[in-house]
């Protein structure tokens, strides 16, 4: 087999339906694809406790052109370990971190791929994106890829739209086990990544949007976080928080005024007010449940 220059990553955990259909969803866009030879579609199950091991079993007995790779881990490491897990398993130059619900665009894994292999030298590439039922683009659209040389013109461009995982496409070798390691359990741990990478190396933007990330909703995700790997509000409000210390770091920077202060909006904007939101209303729950015996604050 050709070397493996493409890896498409995917982290699962106990969503076996989801990941049946984005397996399906990809494994028909390969078979497609000039370029099946050189990608690599790897599969990280976190050690799902649903029918996610009949579903890969199933999948791996299809007749491919590509390389198909899973990797089981033993225990539940939890969500962001398992991304660093599937990002060490790849086998490919540029890996793809998909997650398992997003949808892609059926051309996506070749426009991806024809942009990369013409930008080898790029650290991070971010790929733009539709965001629910409304299909609003992350950033503006067109259909002209841009390279950009500082991480003060990346973040101009795309501030930090690429903390949607599924946008995310890393230089493997430019990611090493320490980076890996550091900054797990933090919520927004991959932006440290990006960051890192970008101070000393070029990044690619991917105008055109090429997957639909459909959210479901802020109580519909917060319940599903309270029955995944998380505890509901609390969740929430630990992300937010994560998402300002990581805005502290890269104030900490050396960039211009105009850069931070737009930052700093960003943050107080979209953070600071939906701790405080949260926090209020998990107080509200709380003086609710002192009051109601039996009941539960999650």
């Amino acid at each position: 087999m050709e070397e493996i220059f493409l890896s498409i990553a995917i982290p699962t955990f106990n969503r076996d339906v989801k990941l049946k259909n984005q397996l399906d969803s990809i494994d028909a866009s390969l078979s497609r694809s000039k370029y099946n030879k050189r990608i690599e579609l790897l599969v990280s199950d976190n050690c799902s406790s649903d029918n996610t091991s009949q579903i890969l079993a199933s999948f791996k007995e299809i007749k491919k052109t590509y390389k198909f790779s899973v990797n089981n881990n033993q225990q539940n490491l939890g969500g962001d370990r398992n991304i660093a897990i599937s990002l060490q398993k790849a086998s490919g130059r540029f890996v793809w971190v998909l997650c398992d619900d997003d949808i892609i665009d059926p051309c996506a894994i070749n426009y991806v791929f024809k942009e990369l292999s013409v930008n080898k030298e790029v650290g991070f590439c971010f790929i733009n994106y539709f965001q629910g039922i409304k299909k609003t683009a992350a950033i503006p659209q067109n259909e002209n890829s841009i390279k950009i040389c500082s991480f003060e013109d990346f973040t101009n461009e795309a501030m930090f739209k690429y903390s949607m995982m599924s946008s995310c496409v890393f230089r493997k070798s430019l990611l090493t086990k320490k980076d890996l390691q550091e900054h797990m359990g933090e919520s927004y741990f991959h932006l440290y990544w990006v960051a890192n990478i970008l101070l000393s190396n070029p990044g690619l933007i991917i105008r055109k949007a090429l997957f639909t990330f459909d959210h479901p909703g802020v109580v519909a995700s917060r319940e599903a976080a309270e029955n995944r790997e998380s505890i509901g509000h609390y969740f929430y409000i630990k992300a937010h928080c994560n998402f300002l210390k990581f805005c502290s770091y890269i104030m900490a920077l050396k960039l211009p005024m105009k850069l931070k202060f737009k930052i700093y909006r960003l943050a107080v904007n979209e953070n600071l007010n939906q701790i405080i939101l949260l926090c209020r209303f998990c107080f509200l729950m709380a003086t609710v449940t002192s009051v109601m015996p039996g009941s539960s604050l999650l």
